[in-house]
């Protein structure tokens, strides 16, 4: 039997938006949060991977959104892990409705890396229990095209609140930075209808992330910067509000 997570989760009034929808930022935390459970549960969780000097982290992203959940709906959450394919982990997680229709789509590619080398583990290590799901064959991997040219947007600076447990910028707070670029237009009818992250190197506390930005029809792209070279880089497909 395969591994698969699902529980209730209620949309939380507190992560919401202004327009009474879950921030994109709360989606990929959660998503995070029930990894993090269903690998607790495997009894290979963050914890016994510390043990080991191993840590799961967060590769790549990609989100298809049919509706964005609203304050307060009692909706179903789902994640399943796949076995790596080169040193990538896959993992589902999606949003089901009342009515057990999706609405998000959270793809996550992980790896598994040496907290002293900081090198990728290439192959899990022997005796590592993973029931995982075989991967599929058509599955595609996360890309976005850069464009041409870059116009510069803000610096921001990681704060002591923005960090999580492996002291890096948490995964979720990316979103924040994307959205906040994009706040004319989330805030004058448009929402997200896709969105893609890549990581490329963590950010720190105290380290300032140089953000720029590029757009063509409704398709947004950000990228962050550090000192030492790229963070990350996005993209958002944007489309007109449905209430």
């Amino acid at each position: 039997m395969y591994a698969v997570y699902r529980r209730p989760f209620i949309v939380p009034y507190a992560q919401c938006d202004c327009n009474e929808k879950l921030k994109l930022s709360a989606a990929l935390k959660e998503a995070q949060q029930v990894s993090m459970e269903h690998c607790d549960q495997l009894g290979i969780g963050n914890r016994y991977l510390l043990s080991l000097n191993m840590v799961f982290l967060l590769a790549k992203i990609h989100i298809d959104i049919t509706r964005m959940p609203r304050g307060g709906e009692t909706l179903a959450i789902e994640t399943v892990p796949y076995l790596p394919v080169r040193a990538i982990y896959p993992r589902v997680t999606t949003l089901y409705g009342e009515k057990e229709e999706p609405l998000m789509r959270i793809d996550s590619r992980w790896t598994l890396v040496n907290t002293q080398t900081g090198r990728i583990l290439r192959r899990p290590p022997e005796g590592l229990p993973l029931p995982f799901t075989p991967t599929p064959q058509d599955f595609s991997d996360v890309k976005i095209a850069a464009p041409a040219s870059l116009q510069p947007l803000e610096q921001v600076r990681v704060r002591y609140c923005n960090l999580d447990s492996n002291h890096h910028l948490n995964n979720g707070e990316y979103a924040d930075l994307v959205c906040n670029c994009l706040e004319q237009e989330l805030l004058e009818g448009w929402e997200t209808a896709a969105f893609t992250i890549l990581y490329h190197h963590e950010a720190k506390l105290g380290q300032t992330i140089c953000l720029e930005g590029a757009r063509q029809e409704n398709i947004r792209y950000i990228r962050g910067t550090l000192d030492q070279g790229p963070c990350f880089e996005s993209e958002v497909i944007l489309q007109k509000r449905r209430e």
